[in-house]
């Protein structure tokens, strides 16, 4: 399986979601809009280190 999360960038609103193992459309996504993603759950750098509390584990 290719991760394809290389072709998204960060947004604090994105316009992605994961759903398990899948990256699905948390909106509608116009024709040549970037897809965006929220990087904190797999990368808390990407946020300065901040964590969203929904996303910790244990």
């Amino acid at each position: 399986m290719t991760d394809r999360r290389c072709f998204t960038n960060h947004a604090d609103d994105p316009n992605t979601a994961d759903d398990n193992a899948f990256t699905v459309a948390h909106r509608d996504i116009l024709p040549g809009e970037e897809l965006t993603a929220d990087y904190r759950p797999w990368e808390p750098a990407a946020a300065g280190g901040a964590v969203r509390p929904d996303a910790r584990s244990g």
